[in-house]
């Protein structure tokens, strides 16, 4: 109460010796460890405290999340506040801090929530008009996400009817170049097959016309035989 926080510590570490299952001094030791910014020995301290704490669980743990949140460890913090809430639902400072600490986690949507439940505790709070604008606010940012979402969203359908557009394109093209290459094979096959009978029936009419050639040579050669050379 004087500000001496440094002879405190000192008298209330000596009381603790004593008497080390009251709860009240390693409740006060962990707040003036807090107010000397000795943070890791207020967490050790509040810790042994909760272990044989009984009516003042809640605050126990309400100040190890104080401390947690100074030390930048949001995620415990609000673990710490979350346990001090489903020890006593009513504590209208623990709904504060854990929404403050929620807004730097980016839940925004719990931390307004909280915040919520704060105004409705303590009605009369100095900061109403602050959290009344961080409600406003979170709430601007929320519906700016949701309309963000919704673009990508759309965004990403288009990108999917175009790429399944682009995917029965290019099917297409490889279903017409495979009828053009059908029908070049086609045309060559009956190209080689004309090209074939020409040369067949060309080959025939050879044959055909050397084999009377020979007929009409055998037919000179039985009319020669038959020749009287005599007469």
């Amino acid at each position: 109460m004087q500000n001496m926080p440094q002879e405190a510590a000192a008298l209330l570490e000596g009381a603790l010796a004593q008497e080390p299952r009251n709860e009240m001094i390693y409740l006060y030791l962990g707040i003036i460890y807090e107010q000397l910014g000795v943070r890791d020995r207020a967490v050790d301290i509040l810790q042994r405290g909760l272990e044989i704490a009984i009516a003042y669980r809640a605050d126990f743990l309400f100040n190890m999340g104080n401390n947690f949140d100074a030390m930048g460890e949001a995620e415990k913090a609000h673990e710490m506040y979350t346990r001090a809430l489903e020890i006593n639902g009513s504590f209208g400072d623990a709904y504060l801090n854990r929404a403050n600490v929620g807004i730097k986690m980016d839940r925004l949507e719990e931390a307004m929530r909280d915040y919520r439940l704060y105004l409705v505790m303590v009605p009369a709070a100095p900061q109403r008009q602050q959290i009344e604008r961080m409600i406003r606010l979170i709430e601007s940012i929320m519906t700016e996400r949701v309309a963000e979402a919704e673009r990508q969203r759309a965004a990403e359908e288009q990108r999917r009817v175009y790429a399944e557009q682009e995917r029965v394109r290019v099917a297409q093209e490889e279903e017409n170049i495979r009828i053009a290459e059908e029908r070049r094979r086609q045309e060559e096959e009956e190209r080689q097959r004309a090209l074939l009978e020409d040369v067949l029936r060309s080959l025939q009419m050879t044959q055909e016309e050397a084999g009377h050639f020979a007929a009409d040579r055998e037919s000179i050669i039985e009319n020669r035989e038959d020749v009287d050379i005599d007469g």
